[in-house]
């Protein structure tokens, strides 16, 4: 495992500047070992989409 990219980005976690890149995909943070990989979609996306059918649907019904 090769750490690369040595980043400024704040971990979410503990708050320090210790995240690095483990692939094209996968970050974590040498610190608390906080992982993520942004290959999988997280609820955010799920949320904009939820959010914006019931505006439609709300606009619809107006």
């Amino acid at each position: 495992m090769s750490h690369q990219n040595h980043s400024v980005v704040e971990c979410p976690r503990c708050g320090r500047h210790t995240i690095v890149q483990e692939s094209a995909t996968q970050w974590t943070c040498l610190n608390c070992s906080f992982s993520k990989d942004l290959s999988k979609p997280g609820l955010g996306s799920l949320v904009i989409v939820l959010g914006l059918i019931f505006l439609a649907i709300a606009l619809l019904l107006a």
